[in-house]
């Protein structure tokens, strides 16, 4: 499970968001990967959380 500093794209509170793009999701991969996720043990879900910088509109 990834945060993001970006707002969902149908975020209707009136910041605008944009789409997660496919690169986007493969260096999120490689971080997960780098702070111990590892995809083929069964659990709970890794929380990475990329949203340093996140100002909410509200």
């Amino acid at each position: 499970m990834i945060t993001t500093n970006e707002a969902h794209p149908s975020n209707w509170f009136g910041t605008q968001g944009s789409p997660v793009l496919p690169a986007r999701v493969v260096d999120s991969i490689h971080t997960a990967l780098t702070a111990g996720w590892m995809p083929e043990n069964p659990g709970l879900p890794f929380h990475l959380n990329q949203s340093a910088g996140f100002v909410s509109p509200h």
